[in-house]
């Protein structure tokens, strides 16, 4: 239904206002409705299209745990010192150390070989179409993380696996505990004296792998 008015200024001012202010508004909506929403930072990412940052460990999928004890690993020179690493890789090994320490357990110290296995499969991974899969036979623990290599870092892995503490209640491990804090557990698993860690990136995502000798999460055992 169409309406019609008089000729009357009052009443033209009037419509013309509220045109005028329906069409701002029109227009304040076509700017706001369509954007993709900004960035919040690594504190808080968000999943959105559009490059928003995004994270994605492995947490629904863990490496699986081992069933029994593995051929020893004989453990090989590392690097301690903050000369020897990257001011990642030092970082990310500090944040393993303050998550040990939390709970009062021994350091790691960083070993350069545990490293090259890490790289070795991360190149592997860049290979395969940037896949988050877990390798098979090293005789390593082993946590991967994924994120947009925009916003994160190496130490933003840790920062991920350590956010499993909330579901770790200090039991043995069984199918259920080690689903939802299998990362967080090897971090801090007591019998694991050595990290080594890489990174490789692919179409804007940083992968990160690290690799723990000797390896944790054994069923049935606790993580300290």
């Amino acid at each position: 239904m169409q309406a019609s008015f008089p000729n009357h200024p009052l009443i033209t001012v009037v419509l013309t206002i509220l045109l005028l202010n329906g069409s701002a508004a029109c227009v304040e909506s076509r700017k706001t409705g369509s954007t993709t929403p900004a960035a919040t930072g690594p504190e808080t990412p968000v999943e959105t299209a559009g490059g928003s940052p995004q994270t994605d460990t492995d947490a629904e999928n863990p490496a699986p745990p081992p069933s029994g004890e593995v051929a020893r690993v004989e453990p090989t020179p590392v690097a301690t010192g903050s000369g020897s690493l990257s001011s990642e890789e030092q970082a990310l090994l500090d944040h393993h150390n303050r998550v040990r320490a939390d709970v009062k357990v021994a350091a790691l110290t960083w070993s350069d070989k545990l490293k090259g296995v890490a790289a070795a499969w991360g190149q592997k991974l860049v290979a395969k179409g940037c896949v988050m899969e877990h390798s098979k036979g090293s005789g390593y623990g082993e946590n991967l993380y994924m994120g947009s290599a925009e916003y994160f870092t190496m130490e933003d892995a840790a920062k991920s696996w350590e956010s499993e503490k909330k579901f770790f209640t200090g039991a043995p491990l069984d199918g259920s505990n080690w689903y939802k804090s299998g990362h967080y557990t090897q971090m801090v698993w007591s019998k694991t004296t050595e990290v080594g860690c890489a990174k490789v990136t692919c179409k804007g995502s940083l992968i990160v792998i690290c690799n723990y000798n000797p390896p944790g999460n054994f069923m049935g055992q606790k993580a300290y």
